[in-house]
């Protein structure tokens, strides 16, 4: 954990790269991950999708936008993790266990990314297999994804007041 403390903290001030460092990190240091990806609330209600690994993410995202319902939506507004065992027989959602099942992916895990009480967004995690993911999966995640939305928010809070310096010389 403490490689990938230093390495969100390289990318400081720069939010997509931040996203993408810790993305690239959970991929290798969940067990059972194959992609990842994150989404973030902007002006808080838009929901947009980060930084994913691979098309798997893009897709997964694209679906829950499309029917407004699934494990990553639950994540950012309502609980701080979802675990999907096996998407086949999964019962939470009407629609989206049957068509997530035709993306090849099996299993998934949704953290909420927050500081301070202030929802930035969802961590997600995909897997190929059913099952992919168990407590120890579940438990290095949900510190990965603390560790991670520190550094997001010290990205953003970074990156904003590197524009206000800039508006402000450009103003002066």
């Amino acid at each position: 954990m403490g490689q990938v403390v230093r390495s969100l903290q390289a990318q400081h001030g720069d939010v997509a790269a931040t996203l993408e460092a810790i993305t690239a990190a959970a991929v290798r240091s969940v067990p059972g991950t194959d992609e990842c990806g994150t989404r973030l609330v902007l002006e808080r209600r838009k929901v947009e999708s980060r930084a994913p690994t691979g098309d798997l993410p893009r897709e997964i995202d694209r679906l829950q936008e499309r029917l407004g319902e699934g494990p990553c939506l639950d994540a950012v507004h309502e609980q701080r993790t979802v675990r999907i065992d096996d998407i086949e027989g999964e019962e939470r959602w009407p629609r989206f266990p049957a068509e997530a099942a035709g993306t090849g992916m099996r299993s998934m895990l949704s953290f909420q990314l927050f500081v301070t009480g202030s929802t930035l967004g969802a961590l997600n995690l995909y897997a190929r297999e059913p099952h992919a993911f168990g407590e120890e999966a579940e438990s290095i995640g949900s510190v990965f994804a603390r560790h991670g939305a520190i550094a997001l928010a010290g990205a953003q809070a970074e990156a904003h007041l590197r524009a206000a310096v800039a508006s402000r010389d450009l103003i002066g």
